[in-house]
């Protein structure tokens, strides 16, 4: 097959519309995702390591009795490898379907664990209950339970993805030979059981053909935020390397993964440094922290935060809302419009802070100095942030984070989205109560354009460089940070 056929078959065929990951309702087939994948090798994982120190128990002791210490002892070592486990990559999805990948990283996270674990037992002085033959014989169970259960999860992978599933949607961004060659690759081989190519697209047409992409860059950026798109590859080589930067402020729009193939000459070295996908090598410039690890570990840190600060606040959260009904007409709680994950508007909760009988306008007015607007007990509320407490609800309900870029009211969104080109990646992550511009004093109004796009390069980092450690951060400066900023009112 020439490149030129390969054009034309591409041109042709390969048409926005349905991934696989959209079945139609009445389907019964199970449609399966990454998270589910991970999700399980990690509960596999939790019980797999303890069910292998009780089994040792039995062969070594004959005891069925498992002291208390003991149960401390396999629980916290299940606890510490899987805290490895997702330190060496065990459980991202590139990693899970490869055996190799998988019996290195795991070697490495279980080495880890049982220095953690020895080091532990001696630091204890009996807390840590340890015996070199049950650890032995621990080990041994433990090997093969574990090394079973990442060669089950890679079986079920492989095989789904033979079948059409679990494949990274993937779009192609350019109007050269590279794009072309790109596009060739992922079309042959096997590529067909990696990824599901959605099409070429670009704003212009190929020249060498005139033949006309799937889509504008406009319509790839609608389509990734109302369907899944795994990653965006941006080929452009050459004379085409100028366009570069505006593409990429572009696209940075669209919750995926941007990758850049500059040049074909980088194929013709295996060994060079860089992530391959069917052999095309590729270097991930924007977005490279969207990932499904991402959406679960964040998904699992937001529900079990939330809840115990809405069971260890409801006294205070009970005294605020008597207060604002004893001190002005109205309801306790203020909804509004926002815009949050992917562009989805849902209503943002609030303690209300200003009078209800305020004068309506078209226009939603931020809060300012000496706002009359802004009850008595409003303007404490709004100074110390008691006031955004009810959004742990949203968290509760999944539409917001902890930590996150903070949601702005919809004629916000769409005005400073015209301003600046960047403005929706925001929208990558979900929206937090706190975030890393407020912590960094870019809280409360926004009177000049310069201070709204201070505000979005902070939350452009926050996107790109999540870590479980910065949310960490973020918490303790907003404990003792944004509480004593006078910018909100």
């Amino acid at each position: 097959m020439t490149e030129q056929t390969d054009l034309n078959v591409t041109s042709q065929n390969l048409r926005v519309g349905p991934t696989t990951e959209r079945p139609d309702r009445s389907s019964r087939k199970i449609y399966y995702k990454w998270s589910f994948f991970s999700n399980s090798l990690r509960v596999l994982d939790a019980a797999g390591i303890p069910f292998a120190g009780m089994a040792s128990l039995l062969i070594i002791y004959r005891n069925p009795y498992i002291s208390p210490a003991v149960s401390l002892t396999l629980y916290f070592s299940a606890f510490i490898f899987m805290v490895f486990a997702q330190y060496f990559n065990c459980y991202r999805k590139t990693n899970m379907k490869v055996i190799e990948d998988q019996a290195v990283s795991s070697l490495s996270a279980g080495l880890a664990t049982l220095v953690v674990v020895l080091g532990g037992a001696l630091l204890s002085q009996g807390a840590v209950a340890v015996d070199l033959p049950w650890v032995l014989a621990w080990l041994g169970i433990a090997i093969p339970v574990i090394a079973a259960n990442r060669l089950a999860v890679a079986t079920a992978i492989r095989h789904l993805q033979a079948h059409g599933q679990l494949r990274d949607t993937v779009a192609v961004v350019g109007s050269s030979d590279l794009a072309a060659m790109i596009v060739s690759s992922f079309i042959q081989g096997s590529a067909a059981a990696e990824i599901n190519l959605i099409g070429r697209f670009d704003d212009a047409a190929w020249p060498e053909t005139g033949v006309r992409p799937a889509g504008t860059i406009d319509e790839l950026i609608a389509l990734a935020r109302n369907t899944r798109i795994d990653r965006i590859i941006l080929a452009l080589p050459g004379a085409d390397e100028d366009r570069a930067p505006a593409l990429l402020s572009r696209l940075r729009n669209a919750p995926a993964r941007i990758e850049l193939c500059l040049s074909a000459n980088i194929w013709r070295f295996g060994s060079a440094d860089a992530n391959r996908l069917c052999g095309v090598p590729l270097v991930t410039v924007a977005n490279s922290r969207i990932d499904s690890d991402i959406t679960v570990m964040k998904s699992i840190e937001d529900r079990v935060f939330s809840l115990l600060l809405l069971a260890a606040l409801a006294p205070l959260l009970l005294l605020v809302a008597l207060l604002i009904k004893l001190d002005s007409r109205g309801p306790v709680l203020f909804r509004q419009p926002r815009y949050g994950l992917n562009n989805r508007v849902f209503n943002v909760y609030k303690f209300r802070s200003m009078r209800q009988d305020a004068p309506v306008s078209a226009e939603v007015r931020q809060a300012t100095r000496d706002d009359p607007r802004v009850t008595r007990l409003g303007r404490f509320l709004r100074r110390s942030s008691l006031d955004e407490l009810p959004q742990l609800l949203n968290v509760a309900k999944g539409e917001m984070s902890l930590i996150g870029p903070r949601p702005h009211a919809v004629p916000h969104n769409i005005k400073y989205a015209g301003l600046i080109d960047e403005y929706h990646a925001r929208h990558n992550l979900k929206p937090g109560i706190t975030g890393w511009a407020q912590v960094n004093g870019l809280r409360g109004e926004t009177d000049t354009d310069d201070k709204m796009r201070r505000r979005v390069e902070y939350d452009l980092y926050y996107v790109e460089n999540w870590s479980f450690m910065l949310d960490v951060k973020i918490i303790w400066m907003t404990l003792f940070k944004v509480w004593t900023q006078d910018s909100a009112y």
